[in-house]
């Protein structure tokens, strides 16, 4: 019996060019399972640092002031600087959520909630005025992002019915 080494070598490089593709195949899957993790993390990353930077808003030194301006009220100087402080941490969560959304790690049904929830704080008075204040800071392009912005009136209280 003749084995054919040319019948061998011929099937040896099928065999390679399977295995080169089942690889490829394997690795596609892993990049996709990669991806969709990369995507939860940046998710779970801007929704604690959305958490972190509204809690101030919900303690006395920044909801006081936040309140008075809200209403209409003059605040104190050092009340100002607390609250453009806090501001500024809620925009650049905001800022890097746009990036996140730019590098498509974030999907439109996160992003549009974002969105809406971030441009409804911007039209509080206290983010409107730290963001004409400070808005030379940010990204070019967030802050044409920003000013092209519908905003509306910030409600924080319904009116009495």
């Amino acid at each position: 019996m003749d084995i054919s080494w040319d019948a061998v070598g011929a099937v040896g490089e099928i065999l390679g060019a399977l295995a080169v593709f089942l690889s490829l195949i394997y690795l596609a899957i892993q990049i996709r399972e990669q991806n969709k993790e990369s995507r939860a993390l940046a998710i779970h990353e801007i929704s604690e640092a959305f958490r972190n930077s509204v809690t101030p808003f919900t303690e006395p030194d920044i909801a006081t002031p936040f309140a008075l301006l809200e209403s209409g009220q003059e605040i104190t100087d050092a009340q100002r600087v607390m609250l453009n402080g806090a501001a500024q941490k809620l925009l650049r969560v905001w800022e890097e959520a746009f990036h996140q959304r730019n590098n498509d790690r974030l999907d439109a049904k996160v992003w549009n909630v974002i969105e809406l929830q971030f441009q409804h704080f911007l039209g509080s008075q206290a983010l409107s005025q730290t963001w004409s204040l400070r808005k030379q800071y940010y990204d070019p392009d967030f802050r044409e992002y920003v000013d092209a912005l519908t905003m509306e009136d910030y409600v924080y209280k319904p009116e009495d019915t």
